[in-house]
């Protein structure tokens, strides 16, 4: 595996973390009662219904909206 490859690698799965992490964050909210952002939720409803994606990007086309997701943990990993 080339480093390119690795990097891309990398990447495509912090993304898919980072939507993964987003998720539970906004599952959390609900709980709470608290109003969803309506971008971040269809950035996840998008993910769900993506059957044949080439890449990371075709299943969450705005990766912008999974800052949050990003920023759970002790470390940020986007941003």
């Amino acid at each position: 595996m080339t480093d390119k490859t690795s990097m891309t690698s990398r990447r495509s799965q912090t993304i898919a973390l980072s939507a993964m992490c987003q998720s539970a964050l906004m599952i959390q909210h609900v709980s709470k009662g608290t109003i969803l952002d309506k971008d971040s939720l269809m950035c996840l409803f998008n993910g769900v219904i993506a059957t044949d994606p080439q890449s990371v990007f075709d299943v969450y086309s705005s990766i912008e909206t999974l800052a949050d997701g990003a920023k759970i943990g002790p470390t940020p990993v986007i941003g």
